[in-house]
């Protein structure tokens, strides 16, 4: 894991695009509450220190995918579990949203999703898509539409102890962010298209908040 650790030190403090989960940029006070327990993945194309994760400001040229799947949560007495919403696209710029839900869930899921990623940029569409999330410990694949729209696969970053990712705290999310690096991932929608590899990503597998916007 030695070129892990050295990744750490150039991605130490990386960047979260889904920032606006716990900043002012997506939520006013006191409005509507929600609760989301599951696990949060997501990758981005930049492989630098970047200060998002500390002022929730996006900087324009960071192309990325996040999800949260919900092993638990609610949204105005709608039971989230099962759930899974994700975006991709260009943070601070032009970005999809993605809903996989059942029939039941899919109007709070779509809220949900607007208001945990709809601060990364402009929404340009919602739509139902088939997400898959897989693995443990950092080394994850997320995939959207079977891959054809969106995949990404992480492993974790190391700390000192070989044994355990990096972690972050007091950035602007309310949830712990844990290092890690993308392997290899892709996006694909309308005429955004790029790919990712040896580059940033975060993970959560613990998230359990209950948040309002």
């Amino acid at each position: 894991m030695k070129s892990l650790r050295s990744g750490a030190s150039k991605i130490s403090l990386f960047f979260g695009l889904t920032v606006i989960v716990g900043s002012g940029l997506a939520f006013d006070q006191g409005k509507t509450k929600y609760h989301a327990v599951g696990t949060f993945v997501e990758g981005c194309s930049c492989a630098v220190v970047c200060n998002c994760a500390f002022t929730g400001k996006f900087r324009h040229g960071c192309q990325g995918v996040s999800v949260l799947s919900l092993t638990g949560g609610s949204y105005e007495g709608v039971d989230l579990t099962g759930a899974k919403f994700a975006w991709g696209g260009l943070a601070g710029g032009r970005i999809y949203l993605y809903i996989d839900a059942s029939d039941a869930q899919r109007e709070a899921a779509t809220a949900v999703a607007k208001g945990v990623f709809g601060g990364v940029g402009k929404v340009v569409a919602v739509r139902n898509a088939k997400i898959d999330l897989s693995g443990s410990g950092g080394h994850h694949v997320v995939s959207i539409d079977g891959g054809k729209t969106a995949q990404l696969t992480t492993e974790p970053v190391l700390g000192g102890d070989e044994k355990t990712a990096i972690s972050h705290v007091n950035t602007v999310l309310p949830w712990t962010i844990m290092q890690a690096r993308t392997v290899n991932g892709s996006f694909h929608e309308a005429d955004i298209s790029f790919s990712l590899k040896d580059s940033n990503a975060f993970f959560n597998e613990n998230v359990d908040n209950e948040l309002t916007f």
